[in-house]
């Protein structure tokens, strides 16, 4: 069934929600955590699930669906200016005390090699998104982060009709690749664990 990504065509998939919690170490098999066994079927059907971190400037490891290891996770940074180097300084209004190049302060992090070994980070501040009534709004938050790294897999997967260097890959080995990918991570001034940033190059 691998790959088949439920039938549809689908190969990747962005969460954006989360609860308490921490994960319980049986994928797949147990009715105690039904977002767990959702998670586990569809990436047994090759479908890659890109979940935001959340946004309680805590550990991503009591945070679900975030700490599920068979799903890439994706924390917060700013952004200023597109290029690194911590050059454009504070962000806009919209994001008060925010540094360019930075963890963003609200993002959860990983506080464990297992959490770390499936997180990676993305522009999440003063991101230009679409707002109910057909309007735009400048809005912040690691669901704001996740779409980016869910198009990146996306085109890893493959782009107009030309198979990417992710093409026929599992999800699991996808997210390695992808974190493998990602560029040095922004750091952080307490050692906290933001993930490699995510470009995408594909």
């Amino acid at each position: 069934m691998a790959g088949r990504g439920l039938g549809l065509g689908i190969r990747v998939a962005n969460l954006s929600l989360g609860m308490a919690g921490t994960p319980d170490g049986v994928c797949g098999r147990s009715a105690r955590d039904p977002l767990h066994l959702a998670v586990c079927r569809a990436t047994a059907r090759g479908v890659t699930l890109v979940v935001a971190a959340g946004n309680d400037g805590a550990p991503l490891e009591g945070d679900l669906p975030a700490a599920y290891p068979e799903v890439l996770t994706v924390a917060a940074m700013t952004d200023v200016d597109g290029n690194p180097g911590q050059r454009a300084g504070a962000a806009s209004s919209c994001a008060p005390g925010e540094r360019d190049d930075r963890p963003a302060s609200f993002s959860n992090y990983a506080a464990t090699a297992a959490a770390a070994a499936h997180l990676v980070s993305a522009p999440g501040t003063c991101v230009r998104s679409t707002w109910p009534g057909g309007a735009y709004r400048s809005l912040s938050g690691t669901s704001m982060a996740a779409p980016h790294v869910a198009g990146a897999v996306a085109l890893c997967i493959g782009n107009g009709g030309k198979a990417g260097p992710c093409s026929g890959l599992t999800p699991a080995e996808i997210i390695r690749r992808i974190v493998g990918d990602a560029i040095p991570e922004p750091g952080d001034a307490i050692g906290r664990t933001y993930g490699r940033v995510v470009s995408a190059r594909y």
